[in-house]
């Protein structure tokens, strides 16, 4: 290696610090960029599974979330790898029953709760 790399001076080492640093933001960014994918595929999927507009079926999400202790994007991963075969297992299907029954519309036509 040439001096001019190891230099703490030098430009190339100047810059390493900015370098890791927007590496470091690629890699927050794709995580979030899957994140989004996968929680708007569990959204379509509880809309089909309770039959509700995309907003029910946020709350929805967010409730099941807050009720098993789960990052809303490890739930909805595995929600959109387990609901589609149905073989959820028993905490995150009774959590979506709940929470489904909890946003489902009232009589007067809004949303119960």
């Amino acid at each position: 290696m040439s001096d001019e790399l190891v230099a703490s001076d030098s430009p190339r080492a100047m810059l390493l610090p900015q370098l890791h640093e927007l590496q470091q933001e690629v890699l927050q960014l794709r995580r979030a960029l899957r994140s989004r994918d996968l929680i708007g595929q569990a959204k379509g999927m509880v809309r089909l599974t309770a039959g509700c507009d995309e907003e029910t079926a946020w709350l929805v999400l967010v409730r099941m979330s807050q009720t098993t202790n789960r990052k809303l994007s490890e739930l909805a991963a595995e929600l959109a790898d387990d609901l589609p075969v149905g073989r959820l297992d028993a905490d995150l299907d009774s959590a979506l029953r709940s929470a489904i029954e909890l946003h489902r519309p009232a009589a007067g036509g809004g949303p119960a709760g």
